[in-house]
């Protein structure tokens, strides 16, 4: 299962950004996964969490999920996303729901 494409700098970025985040947290931007329409599940089995311990994602945390939890989201029609797609469909509720979503 492809999880992302991105490179170890890509990475780091996006750590220096959560970094941000976390300084001058502001908890609007948090989305709660059953309104992405997101199920969590294992990254190297695939399989659903059932009791999940995180309930809301925003853009700065997604790559957390992914890179330091081995966590996925897929759908109800178990289509898995990728890390791009996963923060492109956050961004497409943000911009649905004109919420400011910049740091």
């Amino acid at each position: 299962m492809k999880v992302t494409n991105l490179d170890v700098k890509d990475i780091y970025l996006r750590e220096h950004i959560y970094k941000k985040l976390i300084q001058k947290p502001r908890y609007d931007i948090s989305i709660s996964f059953e309104d992405l329409g997101f199920i969590q599940c294992y990254a190297n089995t695939g399989r659903k969490i059932i009791k999940p311990i995180f309930a809301k994602v925003n853009l700065y945390s997604a790559f957390k999920f992914y890179i330091n939890l081995g966590i996925v989201f897929r759908d109800k029609n178990k289509k898995y996303y990728t890390l791009e797609e996963a923060e492109h469909k956050i961004i497409e509720y943000y911009k649905e729901h004109n919420i400011n979503y910049g740091i």
